[in-house]
């Protein structure tokens, strides 16, 4: 392993939760486009804390092990306010199965020499399924303008982003109420309501999976789903009320747009998924526990 030597200094920072052996080679790679990785665990099992051992002694690999699953959010801020105590400019966020393309991170630094990095908040890539090899640009929904080269968005998700840390600092943390799922999201549109830009990059590429994709025929079409747990259902539907009721206001097109995703990603969970009764009720749930108030881990 080893890390760059030029350019503005980056810390890697990878959330890990029982990670399986592929986390080796995915740290491999991100060490060669960072100055330092800072690997956040949420309280693996004994056997995920010994794979993630092995990387121990390497001169650019820090490890922070939390008691138990904190939740995605607190990982996240502790490894960016590792970043910000050592004295990073960029901090480059990923979830464990999340794995750079050759080049990735100094492709978004390129483009970003053209921006006014005083109002950059996040860079992101785009995205390759690993399973599907399907690539999603979040410019498709959330267009807000289009130059050669990237496009700004209003919301992306964190796997893979540069977060200046400078911004960082004022924007605050992410909410660590939501536990996970819409962590992202919330945070995107608090950007924006402070005046910060998002901009996807489209020359980059990140390799990533998003739930347990799988494809289906209907109707002529090839709907994916995403097979998340019952558990997952609940954050998600949860926080998405959060989201709602907090950004209506100021991001009313973008609310509704969710919305409508919302409704399909219901239906295809009916049509499609396994133990879709269990998830359904765990919808209701996080929907009641969204209106009523009620956040952090359950």
């Amino acid at each position: 392993m080893h890390a760059r030597q030029h350019g503005p200094r980056i810390c890697g920072i990878i959330v890990t939760y029982n990670p399986g052996s592929y986390i080796l080679q995915n740290v491999n790679r991100l060490c060669e486009q960072v100055d330092e990785v800072v690997i956040v665990d949420n309280g693996s099992s004994t056997t995920a804390k010994e794979l993630l051992h092995a990387l121990d002694g390497q001169g650019t690999i820090k490890l922070i092990f939390n008691p138990e699953n904190l939740g995605i959010a607190a990982a996240l801020n502790i490894g960016l306010n590792y970043a910000l105590s050592h004295g990073y400019e960029w901090a480059a966020t990923f979830d464990q199965d999340s794995r750079v393309t050759a080049g990735m991170l100094q492709t978004m630094l390129g483009v970003a020499a053209e921006l006014e990095l005083d109002q950059v908040a996040i860079l992101a890539p785009r995205y390759r399924d690993q399973s599907t090899g399907r690539i999603t640009s979040y410019a498709k929904t959330d267009l807000v303008s289009r130059e050669d080269g990237y496009s700004e968005l209003v919301t992306t998700i964190t796997s893979g982003n540069l977060v200046n840390l400078k911004a960082f600092r004022k924007i605050g943390p992410f909410k660590e109420d939501l536990f996970i799922d819409y962590v992202d999201n919330e945070y995107c549109l608090r950007c924006g309501v402070m005046g910060y830009k998002i901009y996807e990059i489209f020359s980059a590429v990140l390799e990533h999976n998003l739930g347990v994709p799988s494809q289906h025929q209907f109707l002529g079409k090839r709907p994916v789903t995403t097979n998340h747990s019952p558990l997952r259902r609940y954050y998600i539907f949860r926080n998405r009320v959060y989201v709602y009721k907090q950004y209506f206001g100021s991001h009313p097109s973008w609310v509704v747009r969710d919305i409508s995703a919302s409704l399909k990603e219901a239906l295809k969970i009916v049509l499609f998924e396994e133990n879709r009764r269990k998830k359904l009720k765990s919808i209701f749930r996080g929907i009641g526990h969204g209106m009523i108030g009620r956040f952090g881990k359950i």
